[in-house]
């Protein structure tokens, strides 16, 4: 069955612009941005679906620009990641540390822990690190999500192949609700 959704429109038009030398929530300065008539109507239609908006091109043609560009027309949060070679999939929403929880644990049966930081361990909450994805999904509001650079994953081992999959693999069970 399918089901009515009730949220407004958003509806980017690239007209509105950061004042010169205004800076962002992360603090980097925000520059104008003026798309051309298709990719406005891409961006609104990517909105309107509620899928991916996935964008090719030389460098510096403005991709980047693009995604901080529609979350400061429509009053979104921006989660950027940047796609290394070692990235994984799993990077995107989250690590966990477990590295950390064993040093903890270890301080803890040597006493060196108060029982502050001893209750933190037993929080599995305590080591995870929220990646870009993980973030964006957490929010109340719609989050513009960049994945940039996923070019420079490690082609030679077929890394940056295998991390798309992986990303698209999470966005198909987010959108099907088996994440």
């Amino acid at each position: 069955m399918v089901e009515a959704v009730n949220r407004p429109f958003l509806e980017y038009t690239g007209k509105v612009q950061p004042k010169l030398g205004e800076r962002g929530a992360n603090g980097q300065l925000l520059y104008p941005y003026f798309p051309n008539p298709e990719l406005v109507e891409a961006v609104n239609l990517a909105i309107y679906l509620e899928r991916p908006l996935l964008l090719k091109g030389e460098p510096g043609c403005g991709k980047t620009l693009l995604a901080s560009a529609v979350a400061y027309e429509l009053g979104l949060k921006l989660e950027a990641w940047y796609v290394k070679s070692t990235s994984r999939g799993r990077d995107g929403l989250y690590n966990y540390d477990a590295v950390g929880r064993l040093r903890d644990a270890q301080l803890a049966t040597s006493n060196r822990l108060t029982a502050e930081q001893i209750l933190r361990i037993d929080d599995p909450t305590t080591y995870v690190r929220w990646g870009p994805l993980g973030r964006a999904f957490q929010q109340e509001q719609r989050t513009v999500v960049l994945i940039d650079e996923i070019d420079k994953a490690d082609i030679v081992s077929g890394r940056s192949f295998i991390v798309m999959i992986q990303i698209f693999e999470i966005l198909l069970k987010l959108s099907t609700g088996q994440l």
